[in-house]
């Protein structure tokens, strides 16, 4: 008898019937559906026919496998798990090279998907994200040459224009006028013609391997933008992308920089025990690391120390990515795929904010914070420069004004934030109508209705830990 299709993807990520359980009601209540039972036996009848998940178990799944939410609703079930899972079965096995090219061809056809419906919520974690961790560093320690592929090749000119691009793709990342929006779209543009390449065109193994560099430095930075605009689902989606790339071709510091983005992200939500579990993964990659790599991990465990209650192991990280950096004076080659070095000092600092915003410190976390996007409260003579992260940083901004009382200041960050995006993307939109529900009464807040999208008592009840966007560079 054919297997079962919740049985294929359950395999696929490499979870006993009671870890799938386990992560499933966790996605169940994270998704703000509520708490369910996790046995081992409900998911065994699931994969035998014999019941059938509610509706909102469904979407836990569907959300776990990256698969929307209309498809569920569309195919209903089992008929959008055959089709997930014939979708995510490739022929090579997990973490190999073309293992690798699939991925970043599903990340590049994701942007044809519905915006996700859950953009806080990540579908990696514990056991699960543990398991993808220990893969990606064992494939990194055994890379696999790329496959070549027939047809037309692959033209010099091709790539080198693609890495131009990228290059200044890059550099904006660190500071840019342009929306994030617009960089984005810029971004996921690239990274689909890059998975283009690799998927249809005729490339050697040398070229195929560059390929899958260029991959890993647009998924990366597609990754990153996604962050800018509230989603965080797509930009773990990214991120798992990137580091599949990366890992596949051996490229060491480029793989902990994808691992430094996962932590970042699981970080940002509230999710600190997974966090320290790939920052862990990422020390155990390289136990000697250049001083930006090491300053990178540092800021990233400070943040996940201090929402562990482990404050005084967060500052004394904080401290130690501090040194770092002042005593490093190196400027590597801005071809090299790493993040731009101007954002160390803007993530060292935004790490600092909202640990003190974590430790009940609104006035320490403004000190922190509202340098980052107010040119005239900036120690430079310049100022920072406008960064695709200010609408991002501007809503931490907003949690401390709040907590101050300071409500006329919190509604001006919000026209600021606005402003600079270019008007708020919609997740951060919803964001910001959640700090505000409190007191939607007050006049200050209902002339927001606009920027907003919505009337900030629309704001619904996901959970705490799911509502914190931020930057993950």
């Amino acid at each position: 008898m054919a297997q079962h299709p919740l049985a294929t993807l359950r395999t696929s990520v490499g979870l006993t019937h009671a870890a799938y359980a386990r992560l499933v009601a966790d996605t169940h209540e994270a998704l703000g559906f509520g708490v369910i039972v996790a046995r081992r036996e409900k998911v065994s009848r699931w994969e035998s026919g014999r019941t059938v998940p509610s509706p909102s178990a469904q979407i836990a799944i569907a959300h776990i496998h990256g698969v929307p939410e209309a498809d569920v609703v569309r195919l209903g079930w089992p008929g959008w798990l055959t089709e997930a899972a014939a979708a995510g079965s490739p022929n090579e096995e997990p973490w190999s090279a073309q293992y690798a090219v699939e991925a970043a061809r599903d990340a590049a056809d994701a942007a044809d998907r519905p915006e996700s419906a859950f953009p806080l919520a990540l579908a990696s974690s514990g056991g699960m994200l543990l398991g993808q961790v220990k893969a990606a560093l064992a494939a990194l320690e055994q890379p696999r040459p790329v496959p070549a592929r027939a047809g037309r090749p692959v033209r010099p000119a091709t790539l080198h224009w693609v890495e131009v691009r990228l290059r200044a793709l890059e550099r904006q990342e660190a500071g840019s006028a342009s929306t994030p929006g617009a960089l984005f779209h810029a971004a996921r543009a690239e990274h689909r013609l890059v998975a283009g390449l690799l998927t249809g065109a005729g490339h050697d193994r040398r070229t195929g391997a560059r390929l899958l560099y260029l991959a890993a430095r647009t998924a990366r930075l597609c990754a990153c933008l996604s962050t800018c605009l509230g989603d965080f689902a797509t930009a773990e989606r990214y991120s798992l992308a990137a580091l599949r790339a990366a890992t596949a071709v051996g490229a060491r510091h480029q793989s902990i920089v994808c691992l430094a983005d996962l932590a970042g992200l699981h970080a940002a939500v509230g999710a600190p025990k997974d966090a320290l579990c790939v920052l862990g993964g990422a020390r155990t990659a390289a136990p000697r690391l250049p001083p930006r790599l090491a300053a990178l991990l540092d800021t990233w465990e400070a943040l996940a120390l201090v929402r562990s209650g482990e404050i005084l192991a967060g500052l004394r990280a904080l401290d130690r990515a501090g040194s770092t950096l002042s005593a490093d004076r190196t400027r590597p080659a801005s071809a090299d795929g790493l993040p731009d070095r101007d954002l160390d000092a803007m993530r060292l600092t935004l790490c600092a904010g909202l640990s003190s915003l974590h430790q009940g410190r609104p006035r320490a976390a403004l000190s922190r914070l509202v340098p980052l996007t107010d040119p005239e409260a900036a120690t430079g003579p310049d100022g920072p420069r406008p960064s695709p992260f200010t609408a991002g940083v501007l809503l931490y901004t907003v949690d401390a004004q709040l907590a101050l009382g300071e409500l006329d200041l919190a509604t001006r960050s919000v026209q600021q934030a606005a402003a600079l995006a270019g008007g708020l993307p919609a997740a951060l939109a919803g964001e910001y109508r959640r700090r505000f529900a409190p007191h939607h009464d007050e006049r200050l807040v209902r002339d927001l209705h606009d920027l907003l999208g919505g009337r900030p008592e629309q704001a619904g009840g996901r959970p705490e830990h799911t509502r914190a966007p931020g930057t993950t560079t």
